[in-house]
């Protein structure tokens, strides 16, 4: 720079200075919430946030105090969204009233800053974020339903309170869904078809009589082949027969209805899942080993196909004697039991009181003692259990739409279709219960859980097998390693680029897996000297 133009050169006005460190704080933010949904809050770094955003980590302090307030500033930057398009909505004459206005003002930014809530919402359920914005993201959504609330009351609902939950809600998990695949997903089509319901007289009446279709829909009066004098139900319009493409069958416990399938004929394979799948989750493992065996998946009560009874206890022990239940009226002599996350302890208890009918073992991600000393539930996890998390886990469906996701190392193999067909079991808060038991359950029953283990030698002379995908930060390798010292007769199938879902991730190991412990079991018998 010579001279001349250093002498021509002007300070920045006030305005200037304003404009461009507006830039940089938008620009902090943007590499903050791109992280957070790329690393997870607690493994992202100043450092990473200065670098990503181009520029010196001290400069970064002359904006933001650390983590924390930047990560509250992303989420007013959320509410300041959500309050224009109230205020967009209010000032709308083309809509016939403001709830109208509401949902088309919400969507229409979702889509015009799709990037900024797609990081949003891949970021908002993080367990450590949870914990540093803790009521301050209740007091937020409280605000929303509140004025969504007003616009009922004044609109003459019957039930504003009711209505404002179920619209947040509807507006929320279409914009997740958009978000989700903005190419395919026909927004715009879905907006004008959500404001036609509600413009069919009474603030929600249209919503309503969707609603009463599809149940009555789901509904037939086709008998059961467990039980030919009950009713049960059919297809529900989510469920894509093409990817479960399997005879649906029913047993009566008095919780309700419990759903399973079962394919194929040789000897028989029970598998167990935990929360929040169903049956669904093995598919492709049943599809693939039906040919040579007789392959049984139930769904637990409050869980894919089965009823979700909102009074019910949902207790593990319930739980199991639901399954145990099942297993007897199948009458099945001896079998392959293979269980997955809390399945686990499920089939297990199963298999401790009666060792003499388990063939094999497959352990899939599981556990079977407390959630305490080395197991302890961390910090993030515990405020889950209380007030927040039943909030979380009841009215925003919690477990499927954000943690599912959370634990897979690839989330391309969680296409938005499988994604919906782990959600849309859980379609309202009164369904959620079974969800929010297995909560309650890590929390309450402990002594339940060790006293499985306590029992663990009766499991030493069943041949098993540990498989584990090794990236699952839920039950992670220490749980494998807890599992390889107590039973070291066992050998273990270590999936490195795995985490915690390995039926949907590593399906052919699975398969290969459960198909490799005839093998293994003649082995294991040669071992113990021909038992």
């Amino acid at each position: 720079m010579n001279v001349r133009s250093f002498k021509n050169m002007s300070p920045r006005t006030p305005e200037q200075n304003k404009v461009l460190r507006q830039d940089s704080q938008t620009r902090i933010i943007a590499s903050a919430l791109k992280l957070f949904a790329e690393h997870g809050y607690s493994a992202t770094s100043i450092k990473m946030i200065a670098q990503e955003a181009n520029l010196a980590q001290g400069l970064l302090y002359n904006y933001f105090s650390g983590k924390e307030e930047l990560l509250r500033a992303i989420f007013a930057q959320s509410m300041t969204d959500v309050r224009e398009s109230f205020a967009l909505a209010e000032g709308d004459t083309a809509s016939n009233s403001t709830v109208a206005g509401v949902i088309r003002a919400a969507l229409t930014l979702v889509a015009r800053k799709r990037d900024f809530w797609r990081l949003s919402y891949g970021s908002r359920m993080q367990p450590a974020l949870l914990t540093v914005l803790g009521d301050d993201l209740f007091a937020w959504t409280q605000e929303i339903r509140n004025t969504l609330e007003r616009y009922f009351r004044t609109s003459g609902a019957a039930q504003p309170e009711i209505e404002a939950a179920i619209l947040f809600a509807l507006i929320d998990g279409v914009a997740q869904h958009y978000v989700l695949d903005p190419e395919h997903y026909p927004l715009a089509e879905v907006t004008e078809t959500i404001v036609a319901r509600y413009s069919m007289g009474e603030p929600s009446i249209g919503l309503n009589l969707v609603l009463q279709r599809d149940l009555a829909c789901c509904r037939v009066s086709t008998p059961s082949p467990c039980h030919p004098e009950s009713n049960v139900m059919s297809t529900p319009t989510w469920l894509d027969r093409t990817l479960y493409p399997f005879a649906d069958h029913w047993f009566d416990v008095p919780a309700g209805e419990m759903h399973y399938v079962d394919e194929g004929t040789g000897p028989a394979v029970v598998f167990v899942h935990g929360t929040p799948t169903w049956s669904f989750l093995y598919r492709r493992q049943i599809s693939a080993l039906r040919t040579r065996f007789r392959c049984i998946a139930a769904d637990n009560i409050g869980f894919g196909l089965s009823a979700k009874p909102p009074g019910w206890s949902y207790t593990p022990v319930e739980h199991a004697a639901n399954l145990a239940a099942l297993l007897d009226h199948l009458q099945l002599e001896r079998f392959t039991l293979v269980v997955h996350d809390l399945g686990g302890p499920l089939g297990l208890s199963y298999a401790l009181d009666h060792p003499e009918r388990i063939e094999r073992l497959v352990i899939i991600n599981t556990l079977l003692w407390g959630m305490h000393g080395e197991f302890a539930m961390p910090a993030a996890g515990r405020i889950l259990t209380g007030p927040l998390g039943k909030w979380l886990y009841l009215q925003h469906n919690l477990s499927p739409r954000m943690l599912l996701p959370m634990l897979f190392a690839d989330r391309s193999v969680l296409t938005p279709t499988i994604h919906h067909h782990y959600t849309a079991p859980f379609a309202i808060p009164s369904e959620r219960h079974g969800l929010w038991g297995w909560v309650l359950a890590l929390r309450d029953h402990v002594d339940w859980f060790d006293g499985l283990w306590s029992r663990r030698e009766r499991l030493t002379d069943i041949p098993g097998r540990l498989v584990w995908g090794m990236k699952d930060s839920a039950f992670g390798p220490h749980y494998l390693r807890h599992w390889q010292r107590h039973f070291p007769q066992w050998p273990s199938y270590e999936i490195a680029n795995c985490s915690h879902f390995v039926a949907e991730e590593a399906a052919p190991d699975l398969i290969d897996a459960i198909k490799g412990m005839s093998s293994i079991c003649d082995e294991f018998r040669v071992q113990r000297g021909g038992l």
